[in-house]
């Protein structure tokens, strides 16, 4: 009697949306908390940055500029940049600013992922695979969910272009959506979104609806699937010509594809390594797999139709991108990460299954076990998930360039002296030009002594106060290890609104 007034259906649904609040308010936390704690990096948060940074100055919305010309070693269509742009308007040229698009499009992954499986697969499934995609350590720790990267972007516009497939079984009309999301990934991180053309094409090819799909619908799909690119291009190509995409196809696809760049290479089993065996996430699977062994084995009646379509569909997910990119000699651990959103889900759905069947022992035994290694895996991530939020430091020359130099040298040409090096880094030009709206120039000191009009940044390890005193600078702040100095007698810097 006990069991029946305590598990009733309503409880149970209030229980769940409890454990579902939770896991949200986790992932909310893992991608806003302390989100600009951390210093910027140059490869490639950095350069996505001074690309947004340099079109919003000059108003230039197709060509996406580096040190104020065009860049051609970022050969990414403008997507993120049009997103970064729009959180520099929100929020001011801050790096939270810069970092705010890609942990949101982590967040709305979550939330996307967790309203598709509870419709689909239930309550069970719904909750496991909404925390095994919430807490999985490898979206926050570099080039993702908290970096002003592409990629967490591009995750949530593969997970709409695909969950769009799903839907489209019983309505045709989301392959629009399905297709338009295929555009906006193209545009966030171009070739990449192949994977896309290749999923969708193979789904509705080996699922016999590749040639039912009516002249509407064909149309409206390739409308929305090369439209938006089509018209990118053009103005693109209005601009300058095919320079960029002759940089697009010889540098990010052929030399990409061919050689490993920049020494980022690794063996075939390169991308399995780094999303099954570095989380745990690949004891999960193994777990699923054996579930799903013993379920056609012990199966009393035909999988359906629906069962076939959607384990079709989520193989494509997982297996296209591990062979595309594995066949490519060119490796970086990030071009994986999407493929973490299927597998959270192919987890969950496996738990949720199990629990539906937990009618017999065998099923109880199932279930219990892969309750245990979800709960380890889920565990595991979260404690490593939370040492990545908090352990986040800034550099001191880039706190030099946020506080003192924002405040004393804005809009200034500027020069860096620092443990020998003349240079600017991607990571220093960032912060230069949102905080402090610099014209970073490379040369140091003797390009500085050129400049009357400049300010040179100076490691304290390289020059004392008193030295750059004695030879004839002005030493306008010291602090953070470093000196901002000007000429002696040169015009004071001009604050804003004045």
């Amino acid at each position: 009697m006990l069991d029946r007034r305590v598990f009733t259906s309503r409880n149970r649904q209030a229980v769940f949306y409890a454990a579902l609040v939770l896991i949200l308010a986790f992932a909310a936390f893992a991608a806003f908390f302390r989100l600009d704690a951390a210093g910027v990096n140059s490869w490639d948060e950095a350069r996505h940055g001074v690309n947004a940074y340099e079109m919003m100055k000059t108003g230039n919305w197709i060509v996406n500029l580096y040190r104020y010309t065009p860049d051609y070693w970022n050969l990414k269509p403008p997507l993120s940049f049009w997103a970064i742009m729009l959180d520099f308007r929100l929020f001011g040229t801050t790096v939270l600013a810069l970092r705010f698009y890609a942990a949101l499009s982590m967040f709305a992954t979550v939330l996307l992922v967790a309203r598709f499986v509870y419709k689909r697969y239930g309550r069970v499934a719904c909750l496991v695979a909404a925390a095994l995609l919430a807490c999985e350590t490898i979206l926050y720790r570099f080039h993702y969910g908290r970096s002003g990267d592409a990629d967490a972007l591009f995750g949530f516009l593969c997970t709409l272009c695909v969950l769009s497939l799903f839907w489209s079984q019983k309505d045709r009309r989301w392959l629009f959506l399905s297709g338009f999301s295929f555009a906006l990934a193209f545009l966030d991180k171009s070739w990449h979104a192949c994977i896309l053309l290749a999923v969708s094409g193979l789904f509705l090819l080996l699922s016999g609806g590749l040639f039912h799909l009516g002249g509407r619908i064909w149309t409206g799909m390739l409308a929305c699937a090369f439209g938006p690119i089509a018209l990118w291009a053009g103005l693109r190509y209005a601009t300058d010509g095919t320079a960029f995409f002759r940089g697009m196809i010889e540098r990010d696809l052929l030399a990409r594809s061919s050689r490993p760049l920049e020494g980022h290479g690794g063996n075939f089993l390169y991308y399995v390594n780094e999303t099954l065996f570095q989380n745990s996430l690949g004891l999960l699977m193994l777990a699923a797999l054996a579930c799903l062994l013993l379920w056609l084995v012990f199966r009393r009646r035909r999988v359906s139709a629906s069962t076939r379509t959607d384990a079709l569909l989520f193989s494509l997910w997982i297996v296209i991108p591990f062979v595309f990119f594995s066949l490519a000699e060119t490796k970086y651990s990030w071009y994986i990460l999407p493929t973490v959103i299927p597998l959270s889900i192919v987890g969950g759905v496996a738990c949720g299954y199990a629990w539906s069947r937990a009618r017999s022992v065998v099923f109880r035994i199932v279930a219990v076990a892969l309750s245990g290694v979800a709960v380890y895996v889920v565990a595991g991530n979260v404690y490593c998930t939370v040492s990545v939020v908090m352990s986040g430091t800034i550099p001191p020359i880039q706190q030099f360039l946020r506080g003192p130099v924002a405040k004393d040298a804005r809009g200034r040409t500027a020069y860096l002296e620092d443990t020998g090096d003349d240079d600017w880094q991607q990571n220093e030009i960032y912060v230069g030009e949102a905080y402090a709206d610099l014209r970073c120039m490379d040369g140091g000191l003797a390009a500085f002594a050129k400049d009357p009009a400049g300010v040179a940044i100076v490691s304290t390890r390289l020059c004392s106060a008193q030295a750059a005193t004695a030879g004839g600078l002005h030493v306008l702040v010291q602090r953070d290890g470093f000196l901002l100095l000007t000429h002696t007698g040169a015009a004071a810097p001009t604050r804003p609104g004045s």
